[in-house]
């Protein structure tokens, strides 16, 4: 991956605006699902330091809630998703353009929840467990959550990376309209506008809502962040760094499957590949508040952020970065950046 990376200090030019307290204004916040937790940590402690100042969060999957702002119109201060390519195609590529740049600042990794602790799944018997008789699996919505393809890009990589043959075949095609398609060069997985998950496979619009379903025992195990499942509690097996999607370094061999996510009109269609967890963030140019959005920022970027971050699971970026495609007008910002300056790469 060569990125150009910004420090934070650079990052605060980047956020620095105006600087009074705005008294009785309301700031809109659309984020993942897996953000909720530490979301509302954040937002007690911006609204204690921010008197008369209402933060407003609504969670989705992350592309639902980007199409919040791109398909509804629905104002939105500040945008927050699971997977910082999304706000970068969705947003900063797209015509028109939404954004102009997306802070990257958290990470995280893949894992099955379960529901039966005194039956764990292991390393060894993982894949068997979930094909076996009677089991239903959860995911979310591929084209609703990036967990959702997430989920599928992990079962295509402990076929293809651990040699469980015909995994994918059994647990996802076998029993949804999901279809695979393969060659030399890896692997495409198309996931239609009205994907359907029937049988043993259990479909819900974002991995939070996954985990009701475990603890009442409509589902056995459920693919779904690290963070999430530390955050309710749950029993949790940890996949191999190969497929849950959390090293940096394998991100050429995660690389090798992309997925065809589409949107409501099946007309339109959008390619993702398979890499490490990066959550991005930005504040649309439609903003309502973009000075409030900058200072919300600085917070979850911030020592207290970082620590809240941590403590929810969720391992911040540090330094904080800018994705590849970020239009950073010339000038001191420019000069900031900087060729692999990602101490935290290879962690």
């Amino acid at each position: 991956m060569n990125w150009n990376w910004l420090t934070f200090s650079a990052l605060t030019l980047l956020l620095a605006a105006g600087c009074g307290r705005p008294k009785g204004e309301v700031l809109k916040v659309f984020h993942a699902g897996s953000l909720a937790v530490p979301f509302r940590e954040m937002e007690r402690a911006f609204e204690a330091e921010n008197p008369g100042v209402d933060v407003q969060r609504e969670a989705y999957g992350s592309a639902t809630a980007i199409r919040q702002v791109t398909d509804l119109g629905k104002p939105a201060d500040l945008v927050a998703s699971a997977d910082y390519q999304l706000i970068d195609s969705l947003m900063i590529e797209s015509e028109p353009r939404w954004a102009d740049w997306n802070v990257l600042f958290a990470r995280n990794a893949m894992c099955i929840a379960y529901r039966d602790a005194g039956n764990p799944i292991t390393q060894a018997n993982w894949t068997e467990a979930l094909l076996s008789p009677g089991v239903r699996v959860g995911m979310s919505d591929p084209n609703r959550d990036p967990c959702g393809y997430r989920s599928l890009f992990c079962v295509y990589l402990a076929e293809s990376l651990l040699g469980r043959k015909g995994l994918f075949a059994e647990l996802v095609v076998a029993h949804s309209n999901v279809a695979l398609e393969q060659s030399g060069e890896g692997a495409l997985i198309r996931a239609p506008a009205n994907v359907a998950y029937g049988d043993r496979l259990v479909l819900r619009p974002k991995e939070t809502d996954l985990v009701a379903l475990l603890e009442t025992g409509a589902i056995d195990y459920a693919f779904i962040y690290r963070s999430v499942a530390m955050q309710h509690g749950l029993d949790f097996l940890a996949l191999p760094d190969e497929v849950n999607l959390s090293r940096a370094d394998l991100a050429g061999e995660y690389g090798r499957v992309r997925v065809a996510q589409s949107a409501d009109r099946a007309e339109r269609t959008t390619q993702v590949v398979a890499g490490p967890i990066v959550y991005g963030m930005t504040i649309p140019s439609s903003a309502r508040q973009p000075e409030l959005a900058r200072r919300f920022i600085e917070l979850i970027l911030s020592e207290r952020g970082r620590q809240i971050m941590e403590e929810s699971g969720q391992r911040p970026l540090s330094p904080a970065v800018l994705s590849p495609a970020s239009r950073v007008e010339a000038g001191p910002l420019r000069d900031t950046l900087t060729e692999g300056e990602s101490k935290h790469e290879h962690e």
